[in-house]
């Protein structure tokens, strides 16, 4: 229902990151015990379709992430930080057919956003938030040097 089919991959991509962005609070707990992604993005889509909204932390936004962006044939890698407390933070690397960026609909305190990011980008804001996006980069293909371009 957040997307049609006159949309291009990278507005169902916008759609998909304001949705998850909006209809998940942050709580700092997954919303289910399972340690499987589709577990948790199955229990907390079906919450939301009957409350409008579903409580959960960075494993429950990159589990609604991922099975949504799966929908629309987006490629998508977990990612998981190396920081002073390693696996605090989750998100994604996602491919929409122009290369890996960065993609994390999670509510962070201070409004930043994390929809279709470089790595420089996301450094610039550990740089600000320590650790949050502080990843074992010869794991993951490197993002484009440029800026995402929504079209």
């Amino acid at each position: 229902d957040i997307t049609d089919n006159s949309m291009s991959k990278g507005q169902k991509a916008r759609a998909i990151y304001k949705y998850a962005h909006s209809k998940i609070g942050y709580t700092g707990n997954s919303y289910t015990n399972s340690s499987e992604w589709q577990d948790e993005a199955f229990e907390a889509l079906k919450v939301i379709k009957k409350n409008g909204y579903v409580a959960g932390d960075c494993f429950t936004y990159a589990s609604v992430d991922r099975a949504l962006l799966d929908g629309i044939g987006a490629e998508c890698i977990w990612v998981d930080n190396q920081g002073a407390r390693s696996g605090d933070h989750s998100w994604l690397l996602c491919n929409l057919g122009t290369g890996w960026y960065h993609f994390d609909a999670t509510q962070i305190s201070n409004g930043f956003t994390c929809f279709m990011l470089t790595d420089k980008q996301v450094r610039d804001f550990t740089q600000i938030k320590p650790n949050f996006y502080d990843f074992a980069a010869d794991r993951y293909p490197a993002t484009p040097q440029t800026e995402f371009v929504l079209q």
